[in-house]
C-alpha cells in the first residue's frame, strides 16, 4: 500500500494507513535492522553481564540457554531501534503486532548470539580484508572520508566500534555458509507450477491516476471559515472547467504542495489505496473529466482523471524471473531456520518473555 505523504508542510497522506508487518521469510531477518545498533553500542547479544539467579532476576531475562542471555533490556533497545529504522512510531503499531513484532525480534536476538557462537568456532579466512572493503563502501556513499567520520560521531559511534559489527556480520554470514547448505535454481517446471498455483496473486486491480486541487479545512474552524474556503475551492474549479490549464491553477490555488509543484498529479492508485471520499469521488470521473467539488477529513477539492488502467493479470514471462527469485529465497530460509532450529535445540534455549498484549511466552512459529 502505498504511503508517500502528499503534503511536505502538513500531515496530508490521503492514502490508507498501512499496518506494520512481521517479515514473510525468517524472523531472524526481522531483527536484523536492530542487531548492528545493540552490537555496536552494547556489545554482542547474548553476553550480558547479569549472573547468578539474584542477577537475572534483576536483569529481567527473557531468553537463555548455553552461552546466551538475552534480557528485557536488549530485547527493549533492539526494539527502538527497530521501529526507528522502519520510522514508525511504537504507539502506531496495533497491540497484537507489537506482540508479535517483540518475539520475532527475540528470536532475532538469539538467533545472532547462536550464530556469533558458531563463527566464533569456525575458521574463517581473510576477514579483516572484507571489514576493510565494506568500510571503502561504506566511505564511498560520502563525499569525503571526513564526512564519514561526522556521520558516524552524529550516530555516537567510533570506526572501530563499526569495524566490530562489520567483523561479526561477516563472521555470521561465512559461518552461515558453512553450515547451511546452498540452494540451487528451481526448474522452469516449478516456477510454472508456482505460477498456475498462485495466478490469482499476479492480478492487478485496476487503477486510477488523477490530478487534484485542494483547500485545507483545519479540525476547529468555523461555518464561516468552512464556507470561506469552499467558496476558494469553487472558484478554483470553474476557472478550470472555463478553459485553464489544470496543471497551472494547482500550482497556484492547492495546499498540497507536494503534489502541486507536480501539477496536482498523484500517480497511480487502486480503489481501496485513498480515504473513502476520495476513493469515491475519483472512481466516479471519467477519464479527462474534472469532478465536482468534494469533501474528505483534510478539506474541500476537485479531481481531474487523467488516465485508467483496467483490471490485468501479469504474465508467466512477466513475473519469471521474480518467482524463480522468490522460490529460491524461499528454499534458503527454510535452511537457515532449520539449521536455527537446531542451535537452539543444541544451546537449550528457553524463553520468558511476558506480554501485556499477549500470553504467549514463546515465539515459535510464524508472525
Amino acid at each position: 500500500m502505498k504511503t508517500h505523504p502528499i503534503s511536505q508542510t502538513s500531515s496530508i497522506n490521503l492514502h490508507q494507513p498501512p499496518l506494520v508487518h512481521s517479515h514473510p521469510r525468517t524472523v531472524l531477518a526481522i531483527a536484523w535492522f536492530a542487531i548492528a545498533a545493540i552490537v555496536t553500542v552494547q556489545g554482542t547479544a547474548g553476553t550480558s553481564s547479569c549472573c547468578g539467579k539474584a542477577a537475572s532476576q534483576a536483569c529481567d531475562v527473557v531468553a537463555q540457554g548455553k552461552g546466551v542471555q538475552i534480557t528485557r533490556t536488549d530485547l527493549e533497545k533492539a526494539e527502538i531501534a527497530f521501529l526507528a529504522q522502519m520510522g514508525v512510531k511504537r504507539d502506531a503499531v496495533p497491540k497484537e503486532r507489537l506482540a508479535s513484532l517483540q518475539k520475532s525480534i527475540l528470536q532475532g536476538l538469539v538467533s545472532e548470539a547462536l550464530l556469533l557462537q558458531v563463527a566464533n568456532h569456525t575458521k574463517i579466512q581473510g576477514v579483516d580484508s572484507k571489514i576493510q572493503a565494506e568500510i571503502a563502501k561504506l566511505q564511498s556513499r560520502f563525499k569525503d572520508e571526513a564526512a564519514f567520520h561526522e556521520q558516524l560521531a552524529k550516530a555516537g559511534l567510533t570506526l572501530d566500534q563499526v569495524k566490530e559489527t562489520l567483523g561479526q556480520q561477516i563472521r555470521m554470514q561465512e559461518a552461515i555458509a558453512a553450515h547451511v547448505p546452498k540452494v540451487t535454481d528451481p526448474s522452469a517446471g516449478d516456477v510454472e507450477k508456482y505460477y498456475n498455483d498462485h495466478k490469482a496473486a499476479f492480478a492487478q486491480p485496476s487503477a486510477i491516476r488523477a490530478s487534484h486541487v485542494l483547500t485545507l479545512v483545519p479540525k476547529d474552524s468555523t461555518s464561516e471559515v468552512k464556507a470561506q474556503k469552499k467558496k476558494t475551492i469553487e472558484a478554483a474549479r470553474a476557472r478550470v472547467i472555463k478553459g485553464e490549464d489544470f496543471a497551472a491553477v494547482a500550482k497556484e490555488v492547492s495546499d498540497d504542495k507536494a503534489s502541486a509543484v507536480q501539477g496536482g498529479d498523484l500517480g497511480f492508485f487502486a480503489q481501496g489505496e485513498m480515504v473513502p471520499e476520495f476513493d469515491q469521488a475519483a472512481a466516479k470521473t471519467k477519464k479527462g473529466e474534472v469532478s465536482p467539488v468534494f469533501e474528505t477529513p483534510y478539506g474541500f477539492h476537485f479531481v481531474k482523471v487523467i488516465d485508467i488502467k483496467p483490471a490485468s493479470t501479469a504474465s508467466l514471462d512477466e513475473v519469471r524471473s521474480h518467482i524463480a527469485e522468490y522460490l529460491k529465497e524461499r528454499e534458503s530460509a527454510a535452511g537457515m531456520q532449520n539449521y536455527l532450529k537446531q542451535l537452539e535445540k543444541e544451546a537449550g534455549i528457553t524463553y520468558s518473555l511476558a506480554t501485556t498484549e499477549s500470553t504467549d511466552t514463546s515465539p515459535g512459529g510464524d508472525t
